[in-house]
């Protein structure tokens, strides 16, 4: 069907939407809408979304916390770091693995979290820890087996729990350091310093026993968590496999 430009006249097709010979927008047929959706059609300007690279090469070894654990105590903290690391490395590199659309991602940024624990030591530990548990806790909330795993706990109940780790911890040194300060007071002044000694290294082992109180408690949300990742990844490797025997099924 032909219609006539409302600009110069000459016939067009009733579809287009432009005129060929003097290119007037055919306002009296497309409304301002109608010609962007057009336009956006022909020539798209919105970005496509980018395919993610996902693989099933990444080999993903399940860890075993208890023993990592004891190499951190024997190492001051030194191999538990690294233990850290590792866990977030094998948390971003788990992502690379086929993931439904309405999974969390489990991305992390491994330059941040190595800066952080670099430079803020055990202060920034329970920043990293609660991106840890959440993005796990996250992930394991949306994905089918939901039900056959124990989710960890909440992210910021690991966060403030850990931050009154540290407390306790800069307290116990403290009690310590003041308590070795009175003994060597006590030898260059002449008052007795005895009861204030006393004091300082009770407060310093109430404190200490607090410490180890929710040390243990967060050794146990650590295990969970853990042991929760290790099952999730080892379905992940069953599910692998389930796809390579019903590829090879479909050939044959």
């Amino acid at each position: 069907m032909l219609k006539s430009c409302f600009n110069c006249a000459s016939e067009i097709s009733s579809k287009d939407h432009i005129c060929p010979n003097c290119y007037a927008v055919q306002r009296k047929i497309f409304t301002r809408d109608d010609l962007f959706d057009i336009l956006e059609k022909e020539f798209p300007t919105k970005p496509t979304d980018k395919e993610r690279f996902v693989s099933t090469k990444i080999r993903i070894k399940p860890k075993g916390y208890r023993r990592w654990l004891t190499f951190g105590i024997f190492t001051l903290g030194i191999a538990y770091y690294y233990y850290l690391l590792m866990v977030f490395k094998n948390l971003s590199d788990h992502w690379y693995y086929p993931h439904g659309k309405y999974e969390n991602s489990t991305k992390i940024d491994m330059l941040v979290v190595t800066l952080i624990l670099v430079f803020t030591n055990f202060l920034g530990i329970p920043f990293i820890q609660y991106v840890k548990y959440e993005k796990l806790r996250r992930h394991l909330q949306n994905d089918p087996q939901a039900s056959e795993y124990k989710i960890p706990v909440a992210g910021k109940t690991v966060f403030w729990i850990y931050s009154l780790f540290n407390v306790l911890f800069m307290g116990t040194v403290s009690m310590l350091f003041f308590g070795i300060s009175s003994i060597v007071a006590g030898k260059y002044f002449e008052f007795e310093t005895i009861m204030i000694t006393i004091v300082f290294f009770v407060i310093a082992g109430t404190i200490f026993a607090l410490a180890m109180f929710l040390a243990i408690q967060l050794s146990l949300f650590e295990r969970n968590w853990q042991k929760q990742f290790n099952q999730h990844i080892n379905w992940h490797y069953k599910s692998i496999r389930r796809s390579k025997k019903q590829r090879s099924r479909r050939k044959s």
